[in-house]
């Protein structure tokens, strides 16, 4: 973790600067610290090295965040960083302080609005799920409404079945095949945080005319027991397990 610290005085260098890094649990449903009663509560782990910055120059520090312990487990736990400059209020003449409603610049926390995930990786929370248990499905609509304007297009639906919260970073890509047997890709996404049970995505087509058939493939993830040879999935066909290819 790298964090650049200024000196923003125009003749003063300063030395032996500190900065403190910690962190705190958030609720991953609110992104709202995970223990409402103490929301200012924040666990350090570590101190940078103390620097020295010239005047109107700049300074990196890093420290290592070991995640050992932490992120629970099933679908991982976000944190937010606190960094403090100087959190032993050591450096003299700070023109603001340390408080940020008189204008000091002291504390910093990230990210605002989410939270860092962390996914812990001594423990599957999926066990026992059987290969094959992971499905997915397509069927294409002709001349629907195109949600950025009013043009028509093609839609997929895509429906993904996932037996458990699933933790990996999935592709998924619908192709068509030409008469000569080459395959044209006519859209992707890239997928996380899939599950449990079913989503169904709706996916603007590029033109696939003379293209048959269109086919769904979603690469494999880590839900134990999962296969990782692969088939693809064919437009307007049943639900059917995939086993998947990464």
């Amino acid at each position: 973790m790298v964090v650049p610290i200024h000196n923003y005085s125009l003749n003063q260098p300063v030395e032996n600067v500190v900065v403190s890094f910690a962190y705190q649990a958030l609720d991953p449903r609110t992104f709202k610290p995970a223990d409402p009663d103490h929301p200012d509560q924040f666990v350090e782990f570590a101190r940078a090295k103390p620097v020295k910055i010239p005047p109107r120059g700049v300074a990196s520090v890093d420290v290592i965040w070991n995640t050992k312990n932490l992120g629970g487990y099933g679908a991982g736990v976000p944190y937010r960083f606190k960094v403090i400059v100087d959190p032993d209020d050591q450096i003299k003449n700070k023109l603001h302080g340390d408080d940020p409603k008189a204008g000091a610049n002291t504390i910093g926390l990230w990210p605002w609005n989410t939270g860092f995930w962390v996914f812990h990786p001594g423990r599957r929370a999926d066990d026992g799920v059987r290969p094959g248990d992971v499905r997915l499905g397509l069927n294409v609509e002709d001349g629907l409404p195109c949600s950025r304007g009013s043009s028509m297009t093609d839609m997929a639906s895509v429906t993904v079945d996932m037996p458990a919260p699933d933790l990996a970073l999935r592709h998924l890509i619908i192709s068509g095949v030409r008469p000569d047997g080459e395959r044209i890709a006519l859209a992707a996404r890239s997928l996380f945080g899939l599950g449990p049970g079913r989503q169904r995505l709706e996916i603007p087509l590029a033109a696939h005319d003379g293209l048959s058939p269109l086919q769904a493939w979603l690469s494999a993830g880590d839900l134990a027991g999962e296969p990782l040879a692969g088939t693809w999935v064919t437009q307007s066909a049943p639900l059917q397990a995939l086993a998947l290819r990464r």
